[in-house]
């Protein structure tokens, strides 16, 4: 990547790599009216804090989030047959968001609710994993909290932590009768309707969703936002697997 490009960006470390996302396919989307747009390009690296058992710095847009995960941590008390997942949100102050609190909030659910599905429970039963994440950055809406859950994810990949499926998560937005993937609008915008869609594409099922919006979402418009935001995520699945194969070559190659 180009100087000019590093010094047009801030806050994430120097050699973090971009992931350019493959282009929608028009006959992938059941419901092609509208101007339906492909997730925009991302920015990640993994183990950028080495004091956790795993992290993950993502950017996409202006939006610019560090997670990291600690554990498995050995829960004290009666034996838990599975384990317990713990997310807390932390919002800079020079990040621009207001009522961090609510905010916050909204956000570990959110989060919460998309990977939990992800994760072998029983595998690491009597234990606890901490997720943490930092907004360094961004508006407020369905593409802050779907970036938030995907920066988890990989965090949590680079933890370690043994997963069904990496699941992504997208965000949709309709307004009048066009439908847009991925961009950054308020939580509060007027006039449009959002849809964040967590995604498992081991079981082709949505994990977790939610909708944003002002007044009522009829059934169509749900199921046409929805095929966008299935195939959406599905594409950058893939972007994050071949950025870890990669990565792992990488890593392969300096061990020999």
């Amino acid at each position: 990547m180009s100087g000019l490009a590093d010094r047009r960006r801030n806050l994430g470390p120097i050699d973090f790599q971009r992931i350019d996302i493959p282009s929608l396919d028009s006959d992938e989307l059941t419901n092609n009216q509208g101007n339906a747009t492909q997730p925009r390009p991302v920015f990640v690296r993994q183990g950028v804090a080495a004091q956790n058992s795993g992290s993950c710095y993502l950017e996409v847009g202006d939006i610019k989030i560090m997670a990291t995960v600690n554990g498995p941590l050995q829960l004290r008390g009666e034996f838990q047959s599975q384990a317990e997942i713990e997310v807390s949100v932390n919002i800079q102050e020079f990040s621009g968001v207001e009522n961090k609190e609510e905010t916050s909030k909204s956000i570990a659910e959110f989060v919460k609710s998309c990977i939990t599905p992800a994760i072998i429970l029983e595998e690491i039963p009597k234990s606890l994993i901490q997720v943490s994440i930092r907004i360094l950055s961004g508006t407020v809406g369905s593409a802050q909290k779907c970036a938030s859950v995907n920066a988890s994810i990989m965090a949590l990949i680079n933890a370690g932590i043994v997963l069904h499926d990496m699941v992504t998560a997208v965000s949709v937005v309709q307004k009048d009768e066009q439908f847009f993937v991925d961009v950054d609008v308020n939580e509060n915008s007027e006039n449009v309707n959002q849809l964040l869609v967590a995604y498992k594409p081991a079981t082709k099922k949505i994990v977790s969703f939610q909708i944003m919006s002002a007044q009522a979402v009829s059934k169509e418009s749900i199921e046409a936002l929805l095929s966008y935001a299935e195939p959406a995520c599905l594409h950058l699945r893939n972007a994050f697997a071949s950025y870890l194969l990669e990565d792992y070559v990488k890593e392969s190659s300096k061990s020999e």
